[in-house]
């Protein structure tokens, strides 16, 4: 993406087709992502997200100040709850899901109701738990590359009921590339958005069906001639792979044989086992 000029403020935000939320949702953002605003009309953004994405969200879920924390907290739960105070029972004033950012305060000391103070990036302070975010310093990638692929269908599976939803990128709702997206960011490996973007990439490389590992994306096309890629999953074994189904179903496991995957299969690529190459490529 280009330089980023703005931040996002609110936990998840939709970003959409045309300047209206009746609009298509085309992806979402979460709470600490970077944009880059490029124009500004009506109250609403027209930003570039950070794996290159494009669409309008609302002015006032993006900051153009962004915040230069010594320490942040970055979410690993799917969910956690920022508390109005230091009490683990007390008021809740939002939450965060899998992948926020926000500044962590005090040095991220943890009090003894296991909580560690911290600043969103609208200014506001709370807590969460220890236990549900990783501190690193500013400039440190929260998502080292993870070489072990027998990991990434593990993330899957903790996604599982989470439902299916349009555009979404979190565990509130997540479409199917959102969701193989996800996985491969908190294993350190940053994916373009759509399904058929994914398959195309330049880094992926291609897999016979006979070949299939863990951590493999599989890919499903429709049409009469099954050359539109119209869904992804990440493959769990040879036979197995988890994905987000639409029609009501969400987060789900399937056999490849199962009906319709097997007639719609497309084929499979596999991202390479090399940090240098994590990073999206722009064309």
């Amino acid at each position: 993406m280009q330089t980023p000029n703005g931040i996002i403020t609110k936990n998840v935000t939709g970003i959409f087709k045309d300047k209206t939320v009746s609009s298509e949702q085309v992806t979402q953002s979460i709470m600490g992502q970077p944009v880059h605003i490029e124009k500004e009309e009506d109250n609403w953004m027209w930003v570039e997200t950070w794996d290159t994405y494009h669409g309008w969200v609302m002015s006032r879920n993006v900051g153009r100040t962004i915040p230069k924390p010594d320490l942040i907290a970055t979410v690993t739960t799917l969910f956690t709850d920022v508390l109005c105070e230091a009490d683990a029972d007390g008021e809740i004033f939002t939450k965060l899901v899998l992948t926020a950012s926000v500044e962590a305060l005090n040095g991220g000391k943890v009090d003894g109701a296991g909580l560690v103070a911290v600043r969103l990036p609208d200014g506001t302070e709370g807590w969460v738990n220890a236990g549900d975010i990783k501190l690193n310093a500013a400039g440190e990638d929260p998502w080292p590359f993870d070489s072990n692929r027998d990991a990434f269908p593990r993330t899957g599976r903790r996604l599982r009921g989470v439902p299916y939803f349009w555009g979404g990128t979190s565990p509130f709702g997540i479409d199917c590339s959102g969701f193989v997206q996800l996985i491969h960011k908190v294993h350190g490996i940053n994916l373009l958005r759509d399904a058929d973007q994914q398959a195309q990439d330049s880094r992926a490389i291609p897999v016979e069906r006979a070949d299939i590992q863990a951590g493999d994306m599989v890919f499903f096309a429709g049409g009469e001639d099954k050359s539109r890629i119209t869904h992804v999953g990440m493959a769990c074994d040879a036979l197995t792979f988890v994905h987000s189904a639409g029609q009501g179903q969400g987060v789900i496991i399937n056999n490849l044989s199962d009906k319709p995957f097997d007639t719609n299969y497309w084929g499979a690529r596999r991202m390479p086992n090399d940090p240098a190459q994590r990073d999206i490529v722009e064309g």
